[in-house]
């Protein structure tokens, strides 16, 4: 008799930690990684330390800062372009403002501003991808 209850006892046990192994994988599986949103989301903080910059009318900042969009975006730009053609051009186009703006000195922050702005709108909706 105490060989089947120790038999049952471990079912018992077997059975919850599989159970709870179960459930942390399906929780795991469903918080997982989106590249996509990720990525837009470092972007966009990225983008909020360019804005600070253009303030601060610091030219140095402002170039490194655009050409760190660009990287960041050359990470995951692929897995957007395969989701939304349109979003991704939308995306690419206000990067190319960006990227061509940080090269002029004198600094044109109106623009650079403006590109910014319509980037931020872009990364807001490439983030429900």
């Amino acid at each position: 008799m105490i060989n089947h209850r120790a038999k049952r006892n471990a079912f018992r046990k077997w059975t919850f930690f599989f159970s709870l192994l179960l459930i942390s994988t399906l929780l795991l599986a469903a918080c997982g990684n989106n590249p996509i949103r990720d990525g837009a989301k470092g972007m966009k903080e990225t983008l909020a330390e360019l804005k600070m910059a253009l303030d601060q009318n610091d030219a140095a900042k402002v170039k490194e800062l655009g050409q760190k969009l660009e990287e960041k975006w050359k990470s995951f730009e692929d897995g957007v372009k395969e989701k939304s053609g349109d979003l991704y051009e939308k995306t690419e186009r206000s990067l190319k403002t960006i990227g061509a703006g940080v090269e002029v000195t004198p600094l044109d922050a109106k623009t650079l501003k403006q590109a910014a702005e319509e980037l931020d709108q872009a990364l807001t909706e490439v983030e429900k991808l």
